[in-house]
C-alpha cells in the first residue's frame, strides 16, 4: 500500500482514500479489516465507512434482484395456473 500511496502522491496533490480503495483495483465491498490495516492511519476510519456503505449497497441490489425474481415466479406459477 506504502508504493500505492506514493505513487497517486507523486500523480496528484491530493490523494483521497477512495482513490487508494479504487487503486488497489479490489471492489469496496471486498475490503476487509487487514486491507484497510495497511491504509495510513488517516485513511483508515474512511476506508471503512466506504466500505460499509458500499456493501450495505451491494446487500440492497441483492435483495432488489431476489424480490424481482420472487415476483416474477410468483406471476408464472399464477399463468401457468390459468392456462
Amino acid at each position: 500500500m506504502d508504493y500505492m500511496y506514493e505513487m497517486l502522491c507523486k500523480k496528484y496533490k491530493r490523494v483521497t482514500t477512495a482513490q487508494m480503495m479504487d487503486a488497489s483495483g479490489v471492489p469496496r465491498e471486498d475490503w476487509e479489516g487487514e486491507m484497510i490495516s495497511e491504509l495510513p492511519r488517516r485513511m483508515q476510519e474512511h476506508a471503512q465507512k466506504l466500505a460499509d456503505e458500499a456493501r450495505r449497497e451491494r446487500d440492497a441490489k441483492n435483495d432488489a434482484e431476489k424480490k424481482l425474481e420472487q415476483k416474477l415466479d410468483a406471476y408464472l406459477r399464477t399463468i401457468r395456473c390459468i392456462n
